[in-house]
């Protein structure tokens, strides 16, 4: 015994994967591939839309710090009003400052309710937290804010604590929304200069301005206030250069915006030392007084409005970078989708497209296997694919191209042993009737011969006259029946030779055919009522009408001779049914069935079962000759003894397809 094939290093690492292919069919397999191969590609998606979503809340919180931020400003900007109308309230009891007052009021409350449904809508703890202690440090500035009398420092002290506290809060709203942790460096910049910078400056400005107006109320300036102004120069110029030094290096990082923030920090820088050398010039240093308060408060005031103009081109150039970047992780998120979806789709109609292909042809290779191991060597598979599946329908054609002709070499050879066959039982069955009509022919002439002789010699007698009339009379009879038995099997051989006859072609209708058929068969009336058949559909069919006719009679006659024995028992069913262009017919009975031994030459000349009984074993070999010859068909024949015989017939639809 040979031993098997050594395996490859290859097919020893693979063996299990190949061992698990073999046990699924090829759509599971399909199936089990593609979502192996989709998994990862879709968790990789799935981590990459995470991330681009991730990136976009972030943007969208800092959105939400960003209108609580300005806001923040906004109510820091209404405050320094009250503050420095308070301040001056103090030396000056006017009734339009006390209203201005009451108005600006009104103004910072309403802030505080702004910004407290700014930061309800975010919904975070530490920044409400804060927010509850802005409003504490309010409601301490406003219980100071009127009638009493003093320096500024009193008023001030509050407001400075309530701007510390807003600025706690802007420092919680920048953490807790992501601004002062912003990835981008320009963006960072300006944050850290709202948040940082500016407040400072704004803070200083608003030190001078309050401080300056109530000094220029006064009559003369007190020893505390030169030295609280003096401190509030050293501190506005310190916060200038710092302030000087983050703009200039903001500027130059941010170029998509160069030319707003340039114009910007020209008029802040140009305002501070304007404000600053202003209360130099005309309170610190003057020798006498050349301005009123209250146009030092309104030049003051201008160059507050102008920081918190640049605080407003800060906030909207921040607004605009993170609004292009919320639009930009958008566009990422929409076409890496897009992108996705389309590369998804591809896959899909790529995969299905392998699959039908492959499906198809592994189908038609299925069918056309059926149709080979059904004896149709004339099937083909179609080459239309330029992958592997075309060397296997190559291989196949070929390889039916190679049954077909080993088929048509069996038959050749076939024949010629048939022939022989054939030739020796012509021979075997004519030998016997000529024989004896030959043998019949010598005695008469003996005969004869006996009586022309004793008629010649004067000695024939009666006796001997009506022996030659009897013998001639057995002889004679002899001869006719022997040699209409030598006519009937010349008949009979006449059929063997069956060639196609498209002269004889006709369509018919299969159902109606049949019926009329199992009518009009030669046959006794208890055995016609025995004929029964099974046809459904209404069939065209263009057939050698009479060749048919003759073959299903041969099928029905040999299953009442031999399945039933000639008796009026059982039943003969004759089914049909179309399938794509061919017709298969089917001839059955529930008789005696055949004999293993015989079953293999059933269509084989001079086989029968009956001999005895003066059959010539010639039915089912020209039932053979008619369909394969003539009607480009196959024929089989099912039997087991004791239950049923069963021929099956395939034919062609349409005979003119076969030219």
């Amino acid at each position: 015994m040979p031993s098997p094939p050594k395996r490859t290093f290859f097919q020893t690492v693979f063996s299990p994967a190949r061992s698990l292919m073999d046990r699924l069919s090829y759509l599971k397999k399909f199936m089990l591939i593609s979502a192996l191969f989709l998994l990862p590609v879709g968790l990789l998606g799935y981590g990459l839309v995470t991330e681009i979503q991730r990136n976009l809340a972030i943007t969208k919180v800092e959105q939400q710090g960003l209108r609580m931020l300005a806001q923040a400003f906004k109510l820091i900007e209404q405050a320094s009003e009250f503050r420095d109308r308070s301040i001056i309230l103090r030396v000056n009891d006017l009734e339009v400052i006390r209203n201005e007052l009451d108005t600006k009021k009104k103004q910072v409350e309403s802030m505080l309710n702004k910004l407290k449904m700014l930061v309800d809508e975010f919904d975070d703890a530490e920044i409400d937290h804060q927010l509850k202690q802005v409003h504490v440090s309010w409601k301490q500035l406003n219980s100071y804010s009127s009638g009493a009398q003093g320096g500024p420092h009193i008023q001030f002290k509050y407001y400075d604590s309530f701007v510390r506290t807003i600025q706690v809060l802007v420092d919680v709203i920048g953490y807790r929304t992501k601004l002062v942790h912003d990835p981008n460096l320009n963006t960072f910049l300006l944050i850290n200069m709202l948040s940082d910078d500016m407040p400072i400056a704004l803070r200083e400005l608003g030190r001078a301005r309050a401080y300056g107006a109530y000094a220029l109320n006064q009559l003369s300036i007190d020893h505390d206030t030169y030295k609280e102004l003096d401190e509030i120069y050293d501190d506005l110029t310190d916060s200038f250069h710092l302030l000087s030094n983050n703009l200039g290096y903001a500027v130059a990082e941010n170029k998509q915006f160069h030319l707003p923030l340039q114009r910007g920090v020209d008029r802040v820088i140009t305002g501070v030392l304007k404000g600053r050398d202003s209360m130099y010039r005309e309170i610190i240093e003057a020798d006498q007084r050349t301005m009123g308060w209250q146009d030092y408060y309104l030049q003051m005031t201008d160059i507050h409005n102008t920081m918190y103009q640049f605080i407003d081109t800060l906030l909207d150039i921040v607004e605009e970078q993170l609004k292009n970047r919320a639009d930009e992780e958008s566009g990422k998120l929409i076409g890496f989708m897009c992108l996705t979806a389309f590369l998804l789709a591809l896959i899909i109609f790529l995969y299905a497209g392998m699959y039908l292909s492959v499906h198809q042809t592994l189908k038609s290779f299925v069918e056309k296997s059926k149709s080979v191991a059904n004896g149709r060597l004339d099937t083909y598979m179609p080459e239309s694919t330029r992958d592997e599946m075309r060397e296997l329908a190559l291989n196949f054609n070929q390889m039916v191209s190679q049954l077909s002709k080993n088929q048509q070499d069996l038959v050749e050879a076939r024949k010629m042993a048939s022939m022989g066959q054939l030739v020796a039982g012509v021979a075997h069955e004519m030998n016997t009737p000529l024989g004896i009509a030959l043998t019949s022919v010598s005695f008469l002439e003996e005969q004869m011969a006996k009586v022309n002789q004793n008629y010649s010699e004067g000695r024939l007698s009666t006796a001997d006259f009506q022996n030659m009339i009897f013998a001639s009379t057995e002889s004679l009879g002899l001869i006719v029946k022997n040699l209409n038995k030598a006519s009937s099997l010349v008949s009979t051989f006449k059929m063997l030779s069956v060639k196609p006859e498209p002269d004889l072609w006709a369509s018919v209708e299969l159902k109606a055919f049949l019926g009329k058929l199992s009518e009009n068969l030669s046959l006794s009336t208890e055995l016609k009522a025995k004929c029964k058949v099974k046809c459904v559909d209404e069939v065209e069919a263009f057939q050698d009408v009479e060749k048919l006719a003759t073959l299903l009679e041969i099928l029905i006659n040999n299953a009442f001779q031999h399945g039933y024995g000639g008796d009026a028992l059982g039943d003969v069913i004759i089914s049909a049914e179309s399938y794509e262009d061919r017709i298969r017919l089917a001839v059955e009975d529930s008789g005696k069935g055949i004999d293993d031994s015989m079953i293999n030459q059933i269509f084989d000349p001079f086989v029968t079962s009956s001999r005895m009984s003066g059959t010539a074993g010639l039915g089912l070999h020209i039932a053979y000759n008619i369909v394969t010859q003539a009607l480009y068909g196959h024929i089989k024949c099912m039997s087991e003894p004791g239950k049923y015989t069963r021929f099956e017939i395939e034919i062609p639809k349409d005979l003119r397809e076969q030219l």
